[in-house]
């Protein structure tokens, strides 16, 4: 019977590469939920997609560059400028 990975076991790097998908995904969960970018870096996600990044920095974006690729754009704190007032 072979062991489990579970969240406390280190996993291969084989393992990570294959699981890949379901991080991207809880990371995109997380964004979407509204979670703050030192809440993500708390998650289990996180620390795999890192874990990734580091062994193959040229195959694996780093978590935080997918954070920012994943939130939704901030607001603008241009104002908008008021059309003219026109005379009739």
């Amino acid at each position: 019977m072979s062991e489990q990975s579970t969240f406390t076991t280190q996993m291969s790097l084989q393992e990570l590469k294959e699981s890949q998908g379901i991080y991207l995904k809880a990371l995109e969960l997380l964004v979407k939920d509204g979670a703050s970018l030192t809440e993500a870096q708390d998650s289990v996600c996180w620390k795999r997609l890192q874990r990734l990044n580091q062994a193959m920095p040229l195959q694996f974006l780093h978590p935080e560059t997918l954070y920012q690729r994943m939130a939704p754009p901030a607001p603008s704190k241009r104002r908008r400028r008021r059309k003219p007032a026109t005379s009739k």
